[in-house]
């Protein structure tokens, strides 16, 4: 029902209730009620703050990056990655591997979370490794997303170097039809594809209208297949007359709507780095770390594909998405070699309260004998 009437829930902190409330019913019988609090709070706490990072940025009054990453990714490629790709493959319809591409984008805002129930389950030990490890990548894109607020491609493609020239955060150009074009930062796309629009295009929710098409034509085929002579030809007369495709194209497009919808209340500024490829990348080297590697190779390919279809919908640069994966390495390897350590040196046992615990069972012990 939230999503329905309030959107795609991009906010964490609203996206992590609805999904842990579904969590909560999935667990009964497995764990109990106080576990999920208790282990999964402090994650919450945190995902509340990360959806605060628009007003702490505001409130810093830092400049937005427009032109950092698109200059960084030509310097590299000696083109922009994004500009190239919509070049080559972007069509005026979607075609349907689009459709795969938008499943894959909006997957992050649950695999993540899916995966950490699953280590839940597993082990909580487990658990509270992965959750350290999530969060802590999480909270050096927030460090980012503060201090270094940056537009993202589709913002990029349709304002004017003029528009941004005081590091805007939001800006009329941004929202409007009638945006810069040919004349943006990111200059023109010469498509080779005919009627597409010679500008960068964000087309993360653009794939969802090939479900239109295809609803379309199974309610074709359903008026054809039917044995009745009189009302079948009346709904194929009025599904291509566009009344069924209108009602049609109304219901299956409320996903791409929803979408937009609610990335319209995310903080559209937040593009250094991309916590949609560092998460992605973080599941895979997590496995990796831990020595799963069946399941660490397939989160590879996601995280793979993750980062090519952020790049082709103008969500993030490749320096965006290089950095996330930066960082997603580095963490898990990190922790394993703190653990390592750790456990290496025993610290447990010389924590305060580990010491009064085996000073209370010493006593225990004596007591009994």
């Amino acid at each position: 029902m939230w999503i329905t009437f309030r959107g795609w829930p991009f906010g964490r902190s609203t996206l992590f209730i609805v999904l842990t409330s579904g969590l909560a019913a999935l667990s009964i019988g497995r764990r109990h009620l106080y576990q999920l609090i208790v282990d999964w709070s402090p994650f919450f706490l945190f995902l509340v703050a990360y959806d605060n990072t628009r007003t702490w940025s505001l409130q810093l009054g830092l400049p937005v990056h427009w032109h950092l990453a698109p200059d960084i990714d030509k310097a590299m490629f000696g083109v922009v990655p994004t500009v190239w790709l919509q070049e080559q493959i972007r069509f005026e319809e979607p075609p349907w591997w689009e459709l795969i591409l938008a499943i894959v984008y909006i997957s992050y805002f649950v695999t993540p979370y899916i995966m950490a129930f699953g280590e839940w389950l597993r082990s909580r030990a487990d658990f509270a490794r992965f959750a350290a490890g999530m969060l802590t990548v999480s909270f050096i894109g927030l460090i980012g997303y503060v201090f270094v607020p940056a537009a993202p491609p589709w913002a990029a493609g349709r304002c004017a170097p003029a528009d941004v020239a005081d590091g805007p955060r939001s800006v009329r150009c941004m929202f409007v039809d009638d945006h810069a074009g040919e004349g943006s930062i990111l200059g023109p796309v010469n498509g080779k594809h005919d009627d597409t629009h010679p500008w960068v295009e964000r087309l993360s929710a653009r794939g969802w209208e090939k479900l239109n098409h295809l609803r379309f034509s199974a309610a074709v085929a359903h008026a054809e297949e039917s044995p009745s002579d009189d009302e079948p030809k009346t709904v194929a007369a009025d599904t291509l007359n566009g009344d069924s495709q209108s009602s049609t194209s109304d219901e299956s497009s409320g996903i791409g709507a929803l979408i937009e919808r609610g990335q319209k209340e995310s903080n559209l500024v937040a593009a250094i780095p991309s916590l949609h490829a560092a998460l992605t990348m973080y599941l895979a080297t997590y496995m990796f770390a831990r020595r799963r590697k069946k399941l660490g190779v397939v989160c590879l390919i996601y995280a793979f594909a993750m980062g090519f279809t952020l790049v082709f919908f103008a969500e993030h640069y490749v320096f965006d998405i290089l950095l996330g994966w930066g960082i997603a390495i580095v963490v898990p390897l990190a922790g394993v070699t703190l653990e390592k350590w750790w456990t290496r040196n025993n610290l447990s046992s010389r924590l305060p309260w580990k010491r009064g615990v085996s000073n209370l069972n010493r006593d225990v012990a004596e007591s009994l004998s």
